[in-house]
């Protein structure tokens, strides 16, 4: 049921009781409903809360994005929707290094930027440490 409807039928109810009926706030509440659905599959299919543009992904397959530290602490990975920008996760550390980001290819040329870099598929990203 759209919106609209919904909204004429409050109306109408409201013109003949002044107030509104059971079943027109009974089809309020369905409509309302039926959208709280369509929004949480929407979301479900877009990627964990917090990931994504940075919060939701564009497309429904999920992809796992690993984090090699190169030889420093361990980092886990994360799941995130297609399309998604990546949120940073925490620096690593390495005795005797200072971490200089994270890069797509593990010769750490081309570094990955967490706010225009998007993710399409099963990827690694690789610590560079000077």
């Amino acid at each position: 049921m759209g919106n609209a409807s919904i909204d004429d039928s409050l109306k109408a109810s409201r013109r003949r009781t002044g107030r509104a009926a059971p079943a027109a706030m009974a089809l309020l509440i369905a409509g309302i409903a039926a959208m709280s659905v369509a929004i949480i599959a929407v979301w479900a299919g877009a990627g964990a809360p917090g990931e994504g543009p940075v919060g939701g992904g564009q497309g429904s397959q999920a992809y796992t994005v690993e984090f090699n530290s190169m030889g420093g602490s361990p980092v886990g990975s994360r799941d995130v929707g297609e399309g998604s920008l990546l949120s940073p996760p925490q620096d690593p550390h390495r005795d005797g290094s200072t971490f200089d980001g994270w890069h797509a290819d593990e010769e750490c040329n081309t570094p990955w930027l967490f706010s225009e870099d998007r993710v399409y598929g099963d990827m690694t990203l690789y610590a560079k440490w000077v």
